[in-house]
Formats: C-alpha cells, structure tokens, sequence
C-alpha cells in the first residue's frame, strides 16, 4: 500500500567522528576489516549520540534508495503491536485464536488455544517449522485459517523456532482490532514523526499487510527507527513507543541456544534478536541490518548481500566497539585521519566483472525471437556499442534497449516479471546494474544487480548456430526462484 510523503523529512544531522569521540581511524579499519572478510556491504551509516557520523554507498548501489529490508519489517510489527496495548486496543496475553472465530478449524491442534500473542512476539508459537513456507504451500488465499490449520509441535512459549508466519500473524490481529492496515496503523503514530516517506509493504491476497517482510526503507530510515529505539522510543521530545514496550522489545524473552559466543544465541525479544556485549539488532535476510549499541549511545544500519553476517558483526566488535566504549565524548580534531576516511567512503564500490575479449561479431544484429517465458521477453537482440554491450528486448509495452556494462556497472531497467518479485503484480521494469563477460565456454553471462532488492541475478546466453538458449539463476532470495531455460530461434 502507498503512504502519503511526510512534509518536513526528519533528516539527522551530521559531524566528524572526532566530535562525538571516536577516532576516524577506527572506522576505516572497520570498512577495511568488512571489505577483507569477501562479504558485501552496500550501503552504511553509524550514528553517534543521534548525530550521522560516516555514511557511504558502495557504487552502483545508494543509500539514497528504497530497500526491501527483509525482516527489519518484524520490528516495526512489534512497534505496532506495543502501541496497540497502549491504547488498550488488545493484550499480549490474549489468545491467538479469540480474534479469529471463524478461521479456527474443528479439528484444532489442542494446544492452539494456549497458543498467545506474546508467543507470536518471542517466535515461540509451538511450531517446528518457520509457517510461512506450509502457509503459502498451501495454495489457500486465506493465510489466517492456514496458520490456524498446522500443527503445533511445542507447548507455545517453551520453544524457539523463527517463524515469519507468526509475525503474519501479529499484523493480521493488530488488522482486526483496528479497521485498518499495519501501514495505516503506523503512518500517524511512526512513519510521519520518524520522516518515513512513501511506505511501501508487501500484503497477502486478502490484503492485510505480511508484517514479517517486504517493508522497504532508506538507509537513513532504517538509522532513524534504531535511534528511536536507543531513545527509549522517544522522538524529537515526543514518546512514539512506549519505553516499557521498548525495554521489553529488546531483552531476551526465550532463550535460543546455548552458544553464549554466538549473535544468534543471546536469546530473542519481541521481533528484535538480542546480541554479545549489550547490543541488538533488527535483522533482514543477506545483511538488512539495524544494529543498536546502547552503551556506546550508538547505531549502525547497513544493507549488503551477505551469506555469513557473523564475519562482518566480528569485524564491527573488533573495531567500531572498541572505539566506541572509549568513553570520550569529544576528541581532538584530526582533518587527515577524517579526510583518509572520507577518501574510503567516496570510493565505496562493487567491482564489476572483469571483461574479456568479445566475440560479440557473430551475433551482433541478429533478432532472436523467444519462446513464452516468465520474463515477459519476446525478442532479444545482442549489439556492441561504445557503451557496452547492448540488449534490446520487447514486451508488451515496446522494445526497449538494456545496457550492460564492460569492466563496470551500466545503470539500466529490468524486466521483472511478477512471478519474481510479488505475486499478483504486472510485470514491470525495475532500477538493475549490469556488467557482461564472455566466459570461457563461450557463453555470454549477464550480472544483473537489483538495486532495491539483496538480489542478485545472473543471465547465461548460450549460442549455437541460430539457436540461443537463456538461463536465468537468483543469489540472495529467501525462496527458490525456478525459471524455466528461455529458447529463442533467429530470423
């Protein structure tokens, strides 16, 4: 759903990091430890005392732009569900299945009734298996009554499981006690005070928001709701979260394994996991991450295709930690050490692949009509330029050219078809990077990078005589993504 733009966007203010007392040094250690750890970062902001004090995009990606945030959109369904008790509109102790009469099955799994919603919260609901993956298997467009249907392996409370059905959940109730839509709910109570402009949430055939994904949000939004949450849900003299939700959000409320060296065994709160050393953090597949230091008065928000967080985590408590529990609230200025950093951070970037010579003259020019596909592609034409390979392909709207870049990222749109993005949707063209290499079977692969998304996608074009044949791969996507080899035959 569209939310209106906020009128006066709550821009944080901005200073060196000696003002706040943290060496720039510190920092740039930090982005060299990230960068040696082979994860990818793409965008990044650390605040200190509410104050912006590095931030940075590594090219072609920008902070700037919307993100799909994964599952930092769990935290701000908890926020809702605190502000919803608040004003008495429903207790955490109340049963799941009192607000949904006429979902519950005959058959009920006998321990649904003690089944409560701050079960839901702690993603401590019984089951053995995250629900959201049965939910949709289940092909039914009625999300509650599938949840309600699945069987529940564990006394509710007594047992962890990450489950984003559950935060399904949580947003469905808060729907029903309300009349209106989690992104209704939040837009005068959150969105508007924090200068969260133009939301955007992923819904479910019935409408109701999906509460445990596809909210996106700014770098700088995604610093701004970790703040608030540093603040004891305090904004601009303004309390939006009440402190006790908040307290309660991000304390351990079950326990979640027994590695005590581990940021996924520090226990869990309400939609918010608990880490080492006193922090927390709002945590979106690949890398979405909203990390909050309380005793260092600091947050740092970052988005990335990651395979392994836990690299980039040690590298922030080998490095920004320690610089930031110095204690010192100002230090002296040190131009060349900030202008070092403010170096590193404007040179922030993805590489590209690596080129390599083009065998482009055989194909160049020829049409190569393809068969029906997911891609909405009909036809495909490969033309070498001075800016880089060139695809022309058509759709239903007309031709268009599609850029792709030799030894660097071309700026361009993609066809994505809803098949691969959100159920229910027309296809549409979305901001991508793309850069092309010839590999050495001959084939011709495309890297495409999808700017809003931790997306990664990858085009293999593979000729013989005047047949191509396009295969078509998803890094970095929560479910499976299975496109069906594309064929095409030239005129």
């Amino acid at each position: 759903m569209q939310a209106a733009s906020h009128p006066d966007l709550q821009r944080l203010p901005r200073s060196t990091p000696e003002e706040h007392g943290v060496d720039s040094g510190a920092i740039g250690a930090f982005l060299d430890a990230a960068a040696a750890t082979g994860q990818e970062l793409h965008s990044l902001m650390l605040l200190r005392h509410g104050t912006v004090i590095a931030e940075g995009s590594w090219a072609p990606y920008d902070l700037r732009r919307k993100r799909l945030s994964n599952s930092i959109s769990k935290s701000f369904t908890s926020a809702a569900i605190g502000l919803a008790q608040a004003e008495g509109l429903l207790s955490i102790e109340d049963s799941v299945m009192q607000y949904f009469p006429d979902s519950v099955p005959v058959d009920r799994d006998p321990k649904l009734p003690r089944m409560r919603i701050k079960h839901l919260l702690a993603m401590a609901s019984g089951h053995d298996v995250d629900t959201v993956i049965p939910v949709l298997q289940s092909g039914s467009s009625d999300w509650v009554e599938a949840f309600l249907a699945l069987p529940i392996a564990h006394e509710p409370g007594t047992f962890f499981k990450y489950n984003t059905g559950a935060t399904y959940m949580l947003s469905a109730i808060l729907q029903r006690v309300t009349g209106t839509t989690l992104v209704d709910y939040l837009q005068e109570r959150l969105f508007l005070p924090l200068g969260i402009a133009d939301v955007t949430w992923d819904a479910c055939p019935k409408g109701i928001t999906a509460g445990g994904w596809g909210l996106s949000l700014t770098t700088e939004e995604m610093a701004r709701f970790g703040q608030l949450y540093l603040n004891g849900g305090r904004w601009q003299g303004r309390q939006l979260i009440p402190e006790d939700w908040v307290q309660a959000s991000v304390r351990p409320q079950i326990a979640n394994g027994d590695n005590q060296g581990s940021d996924w065994a520090s226990g869990y709160g309400y939609q918010f996991w608990c880490n080492r050393y006193g922090t927390y953090r709002a945590d979106g597949a690949f890398g979405q991450i909203i990390l909050v230091m309380p005793n260092e008065e600091a947050v740092l928000a970052f988005t990335s295709s990651l395979s392994d967080l836990s690299q980039v985590l040690n590298a922030v408590w080998s490095h920004l930690l320690p610089a930031l529990q110095a204690g010192r609230q100002v230090l002296p200025a040190d131009e060349a050490a900030y202008a070092r950093l403010q170096s590193k951070l404007e040179q922030l970037a993805v590489a590209a692949p690596e080129h390599k010579a083009a065998p482009f003259a055989p194909y160049a020019g020829k049409i190569y009509n393809l068969v029906d596909n997911v891609l909405g592609l009909r036809r495909l034409t490969l033309h070498p330029d001075s800016e880089g390979g060139g695809i022309y392909w058509q759709d239903e709207a007309g031709e268009h050219r599609f850029t792709v870049g030799e030894d660097e990222w071309a700026l361009t749109e993609w066809p994505l078809a809803a098949e691969l993005w959100k159920p229910g949707e027309r296809p549409r063209r979305i901001a991508a990077a793309a850069a092309g290499r010839w590999q050495e079977d001959g084939s011709y692969r495309i890297y495409l990078r999808l700017l809003d998304t931790a997306y990664q996608d990858e085009l293999t074009c593979r000729f013989e005589g005047e047949n191509v044949t396009i295969t078509y791969h998803r890094h970095f996507s929560v479910t499976p993504l299975a496109v069906e080899p594309i064929t095409g035959v030239s005129n």
